[in-house]
C-alpha cells in the first residue's frame, strides 16, 4: 500500500493505525479493495453526521476526520476491505460471495454498464493492480456493512417485508429479535 500514490493515503493511515500496513508488507496473498481518499472522507463525514445512530453520538468518533476514528472503527473499516486470498476481476464479474478478514461476507456483481460492484454500492474503478503479495482493486466508496438487527433491516425494507414486519411487531417478536444477548464474563 505504501508504494501506491497519495490517492490511498487515508486508507493507508487506517491500516497503519491497526498495524496492518506492516502485515500487508509481509508474505501472504491478499486482495485489497482500496477506497480513495475522497471515498474515505465521505464515509467519515457520514459516520460523524449520522442522524440515525443517536445512541452513540458521532458513532464514537472524537472529532471529524481520520484522527477522530477510534481504533475499533479503523479495524472494522480495514478488515472489511481485505481478503486473505487473491481475487481477480474476471472472477468478480460472474458474481461471488467473498469472506473478508473481518469475517463478514461481501458480494460482487456486474452493473448494467459493465462495471464491477462490491456489495451493490462500491464501484471498482481500477482492478487487477498486481502487487508482490496480492492484488489491489480501487473502489469509489467505502464498503458499508450493516450493524442492524433483523427487525431493523426488515423495517428498512418495507417494500419487501411490510406485512411480515407488522406481524412481528404485533406478536412482540420485534422486541425479542432486537435484544442483544450478553454473556456473563
Amino acid at each position: 500500500m505504501n508504494n501506491r500514490s497519495e490517492r490511498f493515503s487515508s486508507f493507508n493511515y487506517i491500516l497503519s493505525r491497526i498495524g496492518y500496513d506492516k502485515i500487508l508488507s509481509a508474505y501472504g496473498t491478499y486482495t485489497c479493495f482500496a477506497p480513495t481518499n475522497e471515498a474515505v472522507q465521505e464515509y467519515i463525514d457520514s459516520l460523524y453526521d449520522d442522524p440515525i445512530n443517536t445512541d452513540l453520538i458521532h458513532n464514537g468518533m472524537t472529532q471529524r476526520g481520520l484522527e477522530g476514528l477510534t481504533d475499533s472503527l479503523c479495524k472494522d473499516i480495514a478488515l472489511f476491505h481485505l481478503l486473505n486470498t487473491k481475487v481477480m476481476g474476471i472472477n468478480m464479474g460472474n458474481g461471488m460471495t467473498i469472506k473478508t478478514m473481518l469475517g463478514r461476507d461481501i458480494n460482487t456483481s456486474t452493473a448494467e454498464s459493465g462495471e464491477i460492484l462490491i456489495s451493490r454500492a462500491s464501484t471498482v474503478t481500477s482492478m487487477d493492480n498486481e502487487l508482490e503479495n496480492g492484488v489491489l482493486h480501487e473502489i469509489d466508496c467505502v464498503i458499508r456493512r450493516s450493524n442492524m438487527l433483523i427487525a431493523g433491516e426488515m423495517e428498512n425494507h418495507q417494500e419487501l417485508y411490510k406485512i411480515f414486519s407488522q406481524a412481528m411487531k404485533l406478536t412482540g417478536l420485534t422486541d425479542s429479535l432486537s435484544e442483544i444477548s450478553r454473556s456473563d464474563f
